[in-house]
C-alpha cells in the first residue's frame, strides 16, 4: 500500500507488452548491445519515484540534481544469495 508520507516509489507494469532490445533504445553511450534484436516481454509503462512520474511514454522525465545517492557496500546483502 502507498501510505501518507511514504516515498511512493512504484512502477506500472504491462506484463503482456513486448519490446525489441536495441542500443538506440537504451540510455547508454555504448553504440552496441549484446542482446541487440532480442524481443522481451513485460514492460514498465510508468515509474513514480518519490511521488513524481520519472518514466512515461518511453521517456525519462527527470530534473538535474533530483537523484538521491544511496551508499551501499560492495557485495552487500544483495549478493548474499548468489553462489
Amino acid at each position: 500500500a502507498i501510505l501518507p508520507n511514504s516515498d511512493a516509489d512504484i512502477i506500472i507494469l504491462n506484463p503482456n507488452a513486448t519490446f525489441q532490445i536495441t542500443a538506440k533504445s537504451h540510455h547508454s553511450k555504448m553504440d552496441t548491445n549484446v542482446y541487440e534484436g532480442w524481443v522481451g516481454k513485460g514492460k514498465v509503462e510508468v515509474t513514480i519515484s518519490r511521488g513524481k512520474v520519472v518514466w512515461e511514454h518511453d521517456r525519462l522525465i527527470i530534473e538535474q540534481g533530483s537523484g538521491k545517492y544511496i551508499s551501499m557496500p560492495p557485495f552487500g546483502y544483495l549478493f548474499d544469495g548468489i553462489d
